[in-house]
């Protein structure tokens, strides 16, 4: 079809699109080296539960796919539509594909997110149930807009229809709430952990940091896609921050895990367990206060306890202070 009358131009069209799409490739080789940085220290002798290595493996080959898909509707708008409208205009399936792995990728760091919150937060259920309700409404809605993009044939249709206006507003604003919130509740269990210690408050400082950066640039581009799709209705500008997305939270999953090497060496004399940021808490309910007073008073006579080299996160070490629940299994 010929592309209707007032339509702006290919590099109107696509030109934002495909600059985003670009700058994604150097996030995907970041992303690589996270993960040799991971496998180099994380997989051999201090090494991860089954659920964080499966996590890991599964993203990377997401990743990878996203990124190969991403190089094919590149090919698509640039090459093989070149000059030509109708197929300019056309969705090509590399779209939807694109959508659905995006799907999956923020099912599989958001749910990394809400079990840390879990435990940081003491197992609240309400919390966590509340996350996962916003994380499966949201899933649903986005697999939705993958079919939509499957079903439609052109970009027009698939703009002009009331329906797909509804269902992509809600999922990434849904997005945007999840991110906001996830990375708050991050925020917040970590600041609670500060126990007026130097260096272990360094490290809530460290973590507080991060989780700023990370979480809420990826709430920046869900709301730039939300702006974008509504203002910007006969230009493909929402497609470039969602394929951007996706590379921001697979880079900040594997920054969040080869995080605690950079803890750890960074701060070898406070007393953090990066495995499992639990705290020395005994075993028997009976004893907890004098174990723990114990342990408080050694920490302030000696200003710094024992750092363990255990990295793993199946929580069987608990020997840290003061950041006990952050990253257990």
């Amino acid at each position: 079809m010929a592309p209707p009358a007032g339509f702006p131009t290919p590099a109107a069209f696509l030109g934002g699109c495909m600059i985003l799409t670009y700058a994604t490739f150097p996030l995907y080789g970041i992303f690589i080296a996270q993960v040799y940085e991971y496998a180099f220290k994380f997989v051999g002798t201090r090494r991860d539960t089954w659920y964080l290595r499966a996590n890991v493996t599964l993203l990377t080959i997401l990743e990878t796919l996203h990124t190969v898909i991403s190089i094919h509707f590149i090919y698509f708008y640039t090459i093989k539509a070149f000059a030509d409208p109708e197929k300019l205009l056309g969705i090509s399936w590399s779209a939807p594909l694109m959508s659905a792995s995006e799907t999956v990728m923020v099912i599989l760091v958001h749910s990394f997110y809400i079990h840390r919150i879990y435990i940081m937060s003491d197992r609240n259920k309400w919390l966590a149930g509340a996350l996962i309700v916003v994380l499966i409404v949201r899933s649903a809605f986005s697999c939705i807009s993958a079919v939509f993009l499957a079903v439609f044939d052109t970009w027009i249709t698939f703009h002009e229809n009331p329906r797909v206006k509804f269902v992509l507003t809600t999922s990434l604003g849904l997005l945007a709430f999840a991110d906001f919130t996830v990375a708050s509740m991050m925020i917040l269990y970590i600041y609670r952990r500060r126990t007026g210690h130097k260096k272990s408050d360094h490290i809530v400082r460290t973590l507080i940091v991060y989780f700023v950066n990370s979480g809420f640039i990826t709430v920046i581009f869900s709301s730039a896609i939300i702006i974008s799709f509504v203002t910007q209705a006969t230009k493909l500008s929402f497609a470039g921050p969602m394929i951007m997305t996706t590379k921001l939270y697979a880079n900040a999953f594997l920054g969040s895990l080869n995080m605690r090497s950079y803890l750890r060496d960074s701060n070898p004399t406070t007393a953090i367990t990066l495995s499992t940021f639990q705290a020395g808490v005994p075993s028997s309910a009976g004893n907890q206060k004098g174990s723990f007073a114990t342990s408080m008073g050694t920490a302030t006579s000696q200003t710094r306890t024992h750092v363990s080299e255990d990295a793993r996160f199946d929580g069987s070490t608990m020997q840290s202070y003061p950041l006990r629940k952050y990253f257990p299994s």
